[in-house]
């Protein structure tokens, strides 16, 4: 069906496929619909699994408890339950899980503000009027957006660790919920910004002219009637056309570039530096097992060094 649509883009233009709206309302029911059947399925696995409740049961996790065995580090104590009567690992001071996630939010606010620097700077490279100065804009946002979420995916592991959380359904929702925010912001911004933002502040009366900040939109032509629209712009109506500015063309650049890089790039990266590490890791042991051979060492010597261990 997006093929249908994109194909009615081709025929008559983004701003006159009809076909958009009715994709547009399609797609809105079959995201509720989808979501409906998926906490349905995800129901019925927890039942059958015997995962309901399974929080309320939940054990600390290993790296809490090493936290409370360091003498060198403050915050969280063994002591007897008042539940299950048994030595636990407690935070003694519980607020100051809220100021680390507070410095945690602050850390995502900054790196929302970097993407957001990085988009205006795409946009600013777009207004050139060189030669593939669009095409440019695009690939400097669709770079960043790649970089940024490498980056950050370190970022966010550490800031979880340094939450100390203590169960591991808790260490991951607290992840979970990090990586959520900042990738939908990474990923979607630039897109919202140059479909609803960017094309907000033509001129909304001067059809004819493009403003000189927003020369990557360009004039789509539309059917209208006169006495349907305003005076000022019902002068612009002309044999029943009106030049109206629209983004699209370059929101539809801007997605080709970022999802096919985006899938491109992380696809090889992926595949290639996994492959590279086994390959180096293997020709690095085989050297050591050579050495070892030719230092007249036996069998039962190379099983036992780290490199035969490694081997094995």
């Amino acid at each position: 069906l997006g093929i249908i649509t994109m194909v009615g883009h081709f025929q008559n233009g983004v701003e006159g496929n009809q076909l958009t709206v009715a994709y547009s309302i399609l797609v809105s029911f079959w995201s509720v619909y989808f979501l409906s059947k998926w906490k349905r399925r995800q129901q019925e696995l927890m039942f059958l699994w015997g995962t309901q409740d399974y929080e309320a049961s939940e054990t600390p996790r290993d790296e809490f408890i090493r936290f409370a065995r360091d003498p060198t580090k403050d915050g969280v104590v063994f002591k007897v339950s008042d539940i299950t009567g048994k030595m636990e690992a407690v935070e003694t001071t519980p607020w100051m899980k809220y100021v680390r996630i507070a410095g945690s939010v602050a850390v995502i606010f900054f790196f929302m503000v970097l993407v957001y620097l990085t988009v205006m700077f795409a946009m600013w490279v777009k207004l050139d009027d060189t030669n593939y100065a669009s095409q440019i804009g695009s690939l400097i946002s669709a770079s960043s957006i790649v970089i940024f979420a490498k980056v950050y995916e370190q970022v966010a592991v550490y800031l979880t660790d340094m939450e100390n959380h203590r169960t591991q359904t808790q260490y991951e929702d607290a992840q979970i919920t990090k990586s959520f925010l900042f990738q939908a912001f990474n990923n979607f911004f630039v897109l919202f910004f140059i479909a609803f933002l960017k094309q907000s502040t033509i001129d909304s009366v001067g059809f004819i002219e493009v403003d000189a900040r927003n020369s990557t939109c360009i004039l789509e032509e539309i059917d209208c009637d006169p006495d349907d629209l305003h005076a000022e712009v019902a002068q612009n109506c002309i044999n029943g056309k009106l030049q109206v500015p629209s983004c699209m063309t370059e929101l539809q650049t801007q997605l080709l570039v970022v999802f096919c890089l985006k899938q491109v790039l992380l696809g090889s990266l992926e595949i290639i530096v996994p492959l590279v590490k086994a390959k180096t890791r293997a020709a690095y042991i085989q050297a050591q097992m050579d050495a070892l051979k030719t230092a007249g060492k036996s069998l039962n010597d190379l099983h036992a060094s780290s490199v035969g261990e490694e081997y094995r």
